[in-house]
């Protein structure tokens, strides 16, 4: 502010941490823009982007509770054993928006595409977000990256590989349910997870740009218990030297 002049603007409430946010990573509720973009904000979705793409316009959501926390992986069979996890605190419907997925907004051609493990594509499957080059003509591709900076959307881990409860995986008051899981002929079936959360992308309702977000994609539901799993990808195990059918033994 210039001298003499006194700022009258109201002082931001301080940044309140997930329960259990690890310590040796930024906690960001919004996106944190890479200066190499050479833009302050991310530019609104146009009306017929939003139309073409049937994107929703939802309100944001920095955290993820109260419909999920973070917890430490206790299971010594998951691939994650001793490792963070994203758990629902509530039974969540089909089609919920549990959380955003928030990180450092990068172009989606930058070296640390290839060397960070929590990069995603802003918008992905060809409906991404991009802006315009110095030049004015050049699209340059976004991608947001959890790795050193980010929300609990970061915590989700891959399906692969986790095993289950049964009992969780199916309705405890079905006895149908029960009875096929105990059949040793469902025994792989049962023992493996399945994604149950997605990212999708949406228009916020508060600035009109373009977010991710981690939506329930289990037609059953998530039970209060369950860990949030999402599907990686197989291009994302296969670039690392991961053999997918070990991970299934």
């Amino acid at each position: 502010m210039a001298d003499g002049v006194i700022d009258t603007r109201p002082t931001p409430p301080p940044t309140i941490l997930p329960r259990n946010w690890p310590s040796n990573i930024t906690f960001a509720p919004e996106y944190v823009i890479s200066p190499d973009l050479g833009i302050e904000a991310l530019p609104p979705v146009s009306p017929d982007q939003q139309l073409k793409h049937k994107f929703p316009t939802l309100h944001p959501k920095p955290y993820a509770a109260p419909l999920a926390q973070i917890a430490k992986i206790v299971d010594p069979k998951h691939p994650a054993y001793t490792q963070n996890g994203l758990f629902c605190l509530r039974d969540i419907p089909c089609n919920t928006h549990i959380v955003d997925y928030i990180g450092l907004v990068i172009s989606a051609d930058s070296d640390v595409v290839q060397n960070s493990d929590y990069v995603l594509d802003f918008g992905g499957g060809g409906t991404g977000c991009s802006i315009l080059a110095q030049d004015g003509v050049t699209e340059i591709r976004l991608a947001v990256d959890g790795q050193t900076i980010g929300n609990e959307g970061r915590m989700v881990n891959d399906a692969r590989g986790v095993p289950c409860n049964t009992f969780e995986q199916f309705d405890r008051r079905s006895k149908k349910a029960v009875k096929k899981a105990q059949n040793p002929e469902f025994a792989h079936f049962s023992s493996k997870s399945k994604p149950n959360v997605e990212f999708r992308s949406y228009v916020s309702s508060k600035n009109g740009e373009m977010r991710m977000g981690l939506f329930c994609c289990s037609t059953s539901g998530i039970r209060a218990g369950q860990e949030l799993l999402i599907s990686y990808g197989k291009g994302y195990w296969l670039s690392r030297g991961v053999d997918l059918e070990e991970m299934y033994q």
